[in-house]
């Protein structure tokens, strides 16, 4: 997606084969199949191109097949099981926990009608409750997700969209100091874009972006300690040093590549103002990367939940027992796993960019 971005903003540069990025930079336009070999690698279609994967993550999905019978299908894939252990231990857990019950109330015997009325209104007030909490919470989950992609990642990538346009119309001349102006920029936005998920992961190697032409040996010194010591937000750092290479474009010194900046007087602020709207963005995806819902608000939700499915369980057991097994009462036990399945899958999503993979769905976000 980067390489494709890049030949639309820059077709010349293309045509050209020049260097990929400014001052030393490895990589050039003919080796992009290279850039995107791990992506071939792991990527695949599954059940008929429903789906398409990118190691264990949903890249690109059909919306047809999903809400057709073929969900049942996707649910027993091998993608599917090795992500969603958790929810198979809680499904087993609950299986295992309604077994009990029925073989309890079959050696028992047959439990009073009244009581069994009672018991089914006490599940059916549960039921109401849960289904209500969880409404809030499952919306709750995919607003921050979508908050994530659209403002965090998406306004990021506007913003260095803006910025090379507007950057291309300023330095429009085809010679070496304006191609210059143009690949730092790039660069930097898209270092930035990829240490948003460096920082997320707490990771502090940076030899993978200096491989790759994106981040030069002497900006790695500078970031190696900030990263190492968790003292800033590094993507941000880097829109500081875009307003900063602005600001000397407009008035620095002319021997050193200053002053070139045509009518400083407004176009600085315009640049200065994407360059601030690239901080803003990063700095709202931080915000929900390092934040988390109250925990005492989870506890509540999780306690209510695991409560109406264990007298989900309960209520199953002895109407199944009391009913000896009518095929039209097993249906009941189904809604604590449908209820489980909404909690915890809701849950993974509330720190998306957490996730290495997502880095290769950022123009992608219907996975």
């Amino acid at each position: 997606a980067f390489s494709h971005k890049m030949e639309l903003l820059s077709p010349d540069l293309a045509e050209m084969n020049v260097p990929l990025f400014s001052m030393g930079a490895s990589a050039r336009w003919d080796d992009r199949p290279k850039l995107d070999e791990e992506y071939q690698q792991h990527w695949r279609r599954s059940l008929g191109k429903t789906m398409s994967h990118y190691k264990k993550s949903v890249w690109k999905y059909k919306a047809e097949s999903i809400v057709g019978p073929r969900v049942f299908w996707v649910c027993m894939t091998s993608q599917w099981i090795h992500t969603r252990r958790s929810t198979i231990f809680d499904t087993f857990t609950l299986a295992v926990c309604f077994g009990t019950f029925l073989l309890f109330f079959l050696a028992s015997g047959e439990i009073p009608a009244e009581q069994t009325s009672r018991l089914k209104d006490l599940t059916q007030d549960f039921h109401g409750l849960c289904t209500f909490l969880l409404g809030f919470y499952m919306n709750t989950c995919l607003g921050r997700w979508w908050a994530i992609r659209a403002d965090g990642i998406g306004g990021l990538w506007g913003q260095i969209d803006d910025l090379t346009m507007l950057l291309g119309c300023y330095f429009p001349r085809n010679d070496a100091a304006d191609r210059a102006v143009h690949e730092r920029f790039l660069r930097w936005g898209v270092l930035s874009h990829e240490l948003i998920y460096k920082q997320v992961q707490e990771c502090s190697d940076f030899s993978d972006l200096v491989q790759r032409g994106l981040l030069l040996e002497e900006e790695r010194l500078v970031l190696q300690p900030l990263a190492s010591q968790h003292l800033c937000s590094l993507p941000q750092v880097v829109w500081c040093w875009q307003v900063s290479f602005v600001g000397h474009l407009a008035y620095g010194d002319p021997a050193q590549g200053g002053s070139r900046l045509p009518h400083p007087v407004t176009v600085m602020p315009q640049l200065m103002g994407l360059c601030m709207k690239a901080r803003d963005s990063i700095g709202l995806l931080f915000t929900y990367t390092e934040s988390q819902v109250p925990m005492r608000y989870l506890q509540v939700i999780s306690i209510i939940v695991w409560t109406h499915n264990f007298i989900q369980c309960l209520n199953s057991a002895v109407t199944i027992s009391n009913a000896w097994l009518r095929t039209r009462t097993t249906l009941t036990c189904h809604m604590a796993r449908f209820l489980i399945g909404c909690f915890a899958r809701t849950a993974r999503s509330l720190r998306p960019a957490a996730c290495r993979e997502d880095r290769h769905m950022e123009n992608r976000p219907s996975g």
